[in-house]
């Protein structure tokens, strides 16, 4: 049964969804999702690590904690971006070149997720709350792109939890102008430095289609680039605390 809530969200009745444990709610056969409401697969359980690593395990995520219960997603239409094919007009390419930012892997992974609940780049409401800003930092699979202007202000970045080849993004912000398209030309840097194929952008939107996100249906994904990647392996390394290299071109 589908409830509306009060705040206009679409909800699974949580007495009609017996979940127990992550491995059963994030089953990914369509059967099992609701695709009215973006795959929509199940209200409840503990927003965790365990339900946190096993749902993006399973390409599905939290989008949103409505009365205290996580609502987790696999969409029937995935935004997908690969890094090796991010589209940088020409405004884009003088501004790169241009640029006096420095650029931080995982410097403050908790104001990252926090400038996002609270900065967009688009100026949306955020799902992002205190239970993300808490639980998501202290993943191992952690990271978040950092932009600091010259007197070291984050003014721009994103996050997100890399799977194997795979990272899983979830949100970014911008103070500065082209501080949040700084992040994720970065990000693809990264990614290529790192043998990242795939960046999951979770749903299409029209800013990063201006970047080269592509829409693909989720059994495209799942079976084409999100499977045959999430076995690759990364050497801790990558999720230290370091500055990445400013020379794009």
């Amino acid at each position: 049964m589908i409830t509306e809530e009060d705040e206009g969200c679409f909800v699974l009745d949580a007495d009609e969804v017996p979940i127990s444990h992550p491995d059963y709610a994030f089953e990914t056969d369509p059967p099992h999702m609701v695709d009215e409401y973006n795959g929509l697969l199940a209200v409840g359980g503990y927003f965790n690590t365990l339900w946190l690593q096993t749902a993006y395990y399973n390409a599905c995520f939290p989008w949103f904690i409505a009365k205290g219960k996580p609502h987790w997603y696999c969409p029937p239409v995935r935004g997908v971006l690969f890094p090796d094919q991010i589209r940088i007009n020409r405004s884009l390419r003088k501004f790169l070149r241009k640029q006096d930012y420095r650029i931080w892997v995982n410097r403050d992974k908790t104001a990252t997720v926090r400038n996002c609940a609270t900065i967009r780049h688009d100026g949306d409401d955020t799902w992002i709350s205190e239970e993300y800003i808490k639980l998501y930092p202290v993943q191992p699979n952690f990271v978040s792109i950092e932009i600091y202007s010259r007197d070291d202000r984050m003014v721009g970045g994103l996050y997100g939890l890399l799977v194997g080849g795979v990272f899983c993004g979830e949100s970014q912000f911008s103070i500065e102008s082209n501080t949040s398209k700084l992040a994720t030309v970065a990000l693809c840097r990264w990614c290529l430095e790192n043998d990242i194929t795939v960046i999951d952008c979770q749903l299409p939107n029209e800013y990063l289609e201006s970047l080269g996100e592509i829409s693909i249906p989720r059994e495209e994904y799942l079976f084409k680039y999100f499977y045959p990647n999430i076995e690759k392996t990364h050497d801790f390394s990558i999720f230290e605390k370091r500055q990445l290299d400013l020379t794009f071109f």
